[in-house]
C-alpha cells in the first residue's frame, strides 16, 4: 500500500505489527541505540519492551499510517514519558490498599489472569441432551403467560363505599367509549401507570396468587373485569394469553451448550477458590451484624479488615452516583466476594513466582514509569493553569463566548428501597409512604431519616447535579428527574435492585458564563479547551531541551498486506 506521496503505509489493522517491525530493522549504528537523550540513549530492546507493555488498542487507528512516521511518533511519546517519569512522584493509589490490594498487586493479578487465560470446552451431544431432559420442565417448558392492562385502586386510600363507586365509574366510562389508557392516567394508583397500565407478558406463578387465579379466569376481551385483592381493586382488560409450550431441543441447543460450559467453568472456578480459601485461611464474618466498627470481619492469610474499613471500601467501590449499591445485600456480597477472589489470585500468583518473572518486572516497570510521567505532566499542566493571565483567558472568552455556558443543574435527593421478601405491591406502599413523609417533613428531616432506617431504605442528598451527570446515574433516573418541571417528587421507579423516588428541590437553568462572577468557571473551561495543545507543547519542549534525536532507522520497507 502506497500513499499519494509515494511513501509506504500501514493499513489500520496492521498497526499492531509495528511492534514486530522493530525486530526486522537494520542494525543500529551504535550498538542497539535508536535515539539519543541527554540522560542516555534509548535502545531498540528497551523501546520494543515498552511497546509490548502497551495496551494494544492504543496502536489501532482508522487511518493508514506510514511505518516510519508511526514508529517515530511512538518513539517520541516514549522519550517524553521517560523524561517526565524522572521528575514525577510515585503513583498514588485511588484508596488505601485493602488486604493485599496495592497498585502493583492489581497489575500482578491482571498479569496472572493473562497467563491463566480461558479454557475452551467441548460439550457432547449426549451431555447437551441430558441437560435438556434434566431441565425440561423447569426451564424448557414455558408456562402459561398473560398480558393485561389495568387500573389499580388502592384499598388504603379509599373507604369501601368510595372504592366500589370508583370501580363502577371506571367500568361505565370504559363502556361509554373512554380509552383504557385515559382511565389509567386519570385513576390508576400503581407504578404500571408509567406504562399505560400495561403489564406483561408475565408467566403464571409470578403474580400474587389470589390475584393471579382470578386473572386467569378472565377471557381475552374488551370488557373490563373487576378483581379485588387485599391491597385494592384492579379493573382489568386481558390483552393476550398463551398456553404452556415445550421448547424443542434444536431450538435451545445453543443455549444449552453455553449453559453446560458455564456450569463446568463455574464448578471448576468455585473449587479453585475453595482450595485457595483453605490454603490461605480465609475467615469471612462480613455478614455478622453483631460485629462492631473496630472488629475484624474479613481476614486472609496474615492480613485483616475491620467493619469500618470494609464499609469504607464498599462505598468507594459503588458505581458513580449509585450510593445505595453499597447497602444492597446482593451488591455487598458480590463486592466482598470479588475482594476475596482478587486477594487469593494475588497470593497464588506470588506463590507461583509470577511476581519474579522478568516479563512481569519489565511490564510493571513501564507501567509505573507511565504513571510517574502522568503525575509530572498533571503538575506541569496545573502550574500552567495557575500562571494564566486573566487577560489571555478573557481574550479567548470574548472570541468564543458561545462555548462558555454553565449547564442546567438540579438540586436532587432520592429515596431507595431495595428488593426484599415483600411483594411488589407492598414495596410500592412502603416507598409511597416514605414519599409522603418526605413531602410533609422535608428530605433533611430526622423524621424521614428515622423512617428510612426502619424500612431499610436509603435517602441520599445528591446536591446540585448537572443534567448530564444525572444521565450517568441511569436513563430512568434522568427521565424521572427531568419530568419534574417544578420542585416535587416523582412516582416510584423500578431499578434492577429496588424501587426509588426522585425529588427535585430546585434548579439552576443553563446560562452563559459572564465575568467577573463566573471567572473561576471561565478559567476552568479555558483550561479544558487548551489542555490538549498545552500537553503537546510541553512534550515538544521537553524533547528539545533534552536533546532528543533519532539516530537509527526504525522500519524496513515491509509489505503490510498479507501475500502482498
Amino acid at each position: 500500500m502506497t500513499n499519494c506521496n509515494g511513501t509506504r503505509a500501514l493499513p489500520a489493522c496492521a498497526m499492531l505489527g509495528l511492534v514486530l517491525v522493530l525486530v526486522a530493522c537494520d542494525p543500529c549504528p551504535t550498538e542497539d541505540a535508536i535515539a539519543e537523550l541527554n540522560s542516555g540513549a534509548i535502545t531498540r530492546p528497551e523501546f520494543e519492551s515498552y511497546l509490548q507493555s502497551m495496551d494494544k488498542r492504543r496502536l489501532r487507528t482508522d487511518a493508514s499510517v506510514p511505518v516510519e512516521e508511526g514508529m517515530r511518533e511512538l518513539l517520541r511519546e516514549y522519550a517524553a514519558t521517560r523524561i517526565l517519569a524522572a521528575e514525577g512522584t510515585a503513583p498514588t493509589p485511588p484508596f488505601e490498599p485493602v488486604l493485599y490490594m496495592s497498585l502493583k498487586a492489581r497489575y500482578l493479578v491482571q498479569y496472572y489472569r493473562q497467563r491463566t487465560g480461558k479454557r475452551s470446552r467441548e460439550v457432547t451431544e449426549e451431555e447437551a441432551l441430558a441437560a435438556y431432559e434434566e431441565r425440561l420442565e423447569s426451564r424448557y417448558t414455558l408456562p402459561e403467560r398473560i398480558r393485561f392492562q389495568h387500573v389499580f385502586l388502592r384499598r388504603d386510600l379509599h373507604p369501601p363505599d368510595e372504592l366500589e363507586s370508583l370501580e363502577r365509574k371506571i367500568v361505565e366510562e370504559h363502556r361509554a367509549g373512554v380509552p383504557i389508557v385515559d382511565l389509567v392516567a386519570k385513576y390508576s394508583e400503581s407504578a404500571s401507570k408509567e406504562h399505560d397500565g400495561m403489564v406483561g407478558p408475565v408467566f403464571r406463578g409470578r403474580l400474587d396468587e389470589s390475584f393471579e387465579d382470578q386473572l386467569y379466569a378472565q377471557p381475552v376481551s374488551d370488557e373490563p373485569a373487576v378483581i379485588r385483592t387485599e391491597l385494592g381493586s384492579h379493573i382489568v382488560l386481558v390483552v393476550e394469553r398463551k398456553e404452556s409450550r415445550v421448547l424443542p431441543f434444536e431450538e435451545v441447543k445453543t443455549q444449552i451448550v453455553a449453559g453446560v460450559i458455564e456450569r463446568k467453568n463455574e464448578a471448576e472456578r468455585s473449587e479453585f477458590f475453595r482450595t485457595l480459601s483453605d490454603r490461605y485461611g480465609v475467615v469471612d464474618r462480613t455478614e455478622e451484624e453483631c460485629l462492631g466498627a473496630d472488629e475484624v470481619v474479613l481476614s486472609i492469610k496474615d492480613r485483616s479488615v475491620t467493619r469500618a474499613e470494609l464499609e469504607d471500601y464498599l462505598v468507594r467501590s459503588a458505581p458513580f452516583g449509585d450510593a445505595h449499591q453499597s447497602a444492597n445485600p446482593r451488591a455487598r456480597r458480590s463486592t466482598v466476594d470479588g475482594l476475596v477472589e482478587f486477594n487469593l489470585m494475588y497470593l497464588d500468583a506470588v506463590d507461583q513466582g509470577l511476581d519474579q518473572e522478568p516479563n512481569f518486572h519489565e511490564r510493571w516497570r513501564f507501567s509505573e514509569m507511565v504513571m510517574r510521567a502522568a503525575t509530572a505532566l498533571d503538575e506541569r499542566v496545573r502550574q500552567w493553569a495557575e500562571s494564566l493571565d486573566d487577560e489571555v483567558v478573557l481574550e479567548f472568552y470574548e472570541q468564543h463566548e458561545a462555548r462558555f455556558t454553565l449547564p442546567r443543574r438540579l438540586d436532587l435527593s432520592y429515596i431507595f428501597v431495595p428488593f426484599g421478601v415483600q411483594s411488589p405491591f407492598e414495596m410500592q406502599l412502603r416507598i409511597e409512604e416514605l414519599k409522603r413523609v418526605a413531602v410533609s417533613e422535608g428530605f433533611d428531616s430526622p423524621v424521614l431519616a428515622g423512617r428510612c432506617a426502619e424500612e431499610s431504605a436509603i435517602c441520599v442528598n445528591a446536591g446540585l447535579v448537572s443534567t448530564r451527570d444525572v444521565g450517568r446515574i441511569s436513563p430512568k433516573f434522568q427521565r424521572a428527574a427531568l419530568a419534574l418541571e417544578a420542585p416535587g417528587v416523582s412516582d416510584p421507579v423500578k431499578s434492577e435492585n429496588g424501587l426509588y423516588v426522585v425529588a427535585v428541590h430546585g434548579a439552576e437553568d443553563r446560562r452563559p458564563m459572564a465575568p467577573p462572577d463566573d471567572m473561576a468557571s471561565i478559567r476552568a473551561r479555558y483550561v479544558q479547551f487548551e489542555e490538549k495543545s498545552i500537553v503537546a507543547s510541553i512534550k515538544e519542549r521537553l524533547l528539545e531541551e533534552n536533546g532528543f534525536q533519532v539516530i537509527a532507522p526504525l522500519a524496513t520497507d515491509v509489505d503490510p498486506e498479507p501475500g502482498g
